[in-house]
């Protein structure tokens, strides 16, 4: 099945780069993600969506 969706050019193999989740398998725009901030250093920590409250993952 694989073979067939390449051969007719719907999937591709390719490098990505983004913000991703690892238990859903979904990559995330920049627009729908926030910061977690450290409130000891006001620092950005972590990445998470807006719309589930979960930590993302820059994957490459």
């Amino acid at each position: 099945m694989a073979k067939i969706l390449e051969d007719d050019s719907y999937i591709y193999a390719g490098e990505h780069q983004g913000w991703y989740s690892l238990s859903g398998g979904s990559f995330y725009p920049w627009n729908s993600l926030d910061f977690l901030v450290d409130l000891e250093s006001g620092r950005k920590q972590q990445h998470i969506s807006i719309e589930k409250q979960k930590i993302r993952q820059w994957t490459e």
